[in-house]
């Protein structure tokens, strides 16, 4: 509780849009306090940057169907399995391959398929959040086996696989490559950056350890973890800095609406909850 989340923040919807927002990237917004000051100044937008169309191709979309590990736990609500998807765009794959006239069952995958496309298309263009977007289901998983105390869950959420279509390709391949480009990630970030995974900090660590063991020089190394990093994220910041590396307005705002207006189910052995809870003003859930 600062006077930035609570008087600016708060002002924000989910999406990060607003004639606030906007004043933020523009970097023209001034406050008194110069601590909440030197926060705004490092969400202006950069000068020059690209910003990214929104929208959306058919070679996007079939392309990421494709590589989806089909595993991969999806639509639990609507049963829209990635399996359907996958076959659509494996048949409609036959025809590219295949030299003669496409058969029936080609031409009926084309025609399905471009209309799973379209769908997706108008809802990027115009930043529109579908209803059944708004539904999530929430898998429990022990992070200790035998342990169900709710402090030892780690919440897992199934959302609808085309939604998620949109957020791995403007989040996790658009927004990284401008960032990655324009130089605007920390050195110290791993993981989500092209060529740097997960367990690159930890071979240094050992390395590090290893070269000053071996020269006998004195080291000293400070970890800091921030308890539930991930689960304190303000959805309306999270908009904001992604505007900022250039994420559209409408991408912004097709994510804000669709948290703002979730419904959360449960999963368990027996089956998903009807029952569910979503974000109120009385209650937020961010």
């Amino acid at each position: 509780d600062t006077p930035f989340t609570k008087d600016i923040l708060g002002m924000i919807p989910f999406s990060g849009t607003g004639p606030i927002a906007e004043s933020i990237l523009d970097g023209t917004i001034t406050v008194d306090d110069p601590v909440v000051q030197l926060v705004l100044d490092n969400l202006k937008r950069p000068e020059g940057l690209e910003r990214i169309p929104a929208t959306i191709t058919l070679d996007e979309v079939s392309g990421k169907f494709k590589n989806w590990k089909e595993s991969t736990s999806t639509s639990p609500m609507t049963k829209r399995h990635l399996g359907h998807y996958q076959c659509l765009t494996r048949l409609v794959e036959l025809e590219k391959e295949d030299d003669e006239e496409p058969d029936a069952a080609i031409e009926k995958a084309k025609k399905i398929l471009q209309a799973h496309f379209l769908i997706i298309l108008t809802a990027t263009k115009f930043g529109i959040s579908l209803t059944r977007w708004q539904n999530v289901v929430n898998s429990l998983i022990e992070k200790e086996p035998g342990n169900p105390k709710i402090h030892h869950l780690q919440v897992i959420h199934l959302y609808e696989a085309d939604y998620n279509l949109i957020l791995g390709i403007f989040w996790a391949r658009k927004i990284v490559l401008i960032a990655e480009t324009q130089r605007l990630l920390n050195e110290s970030c791993y993981g989500g950056r092209p060529g740097l995974s997960a367990v690159d900090p930890v071979l240094l660590e050992e390395l590090q350890v290893s070269i000053a063991y071996l020269s006998r020089t004195n080291q000293v190394t400070f970890h800091n973890d921030a308890t539930s990093c991930y689960d304190r994220i303000i959805i309306a910041l999270a908009n904001l800095v992604a505007r900022q590396f250039g994420l559209p307005e409408e991408i912004a705002r097709l994510h804000g609406v669709t948290l703002e207006e979730m419904r959360y189910h449960i999963s368990t052995a027996i089956g998903i909850s009807e029952a569910s809870y979503k974000h109120s003003e009385e209650s937020p859930v961010y």
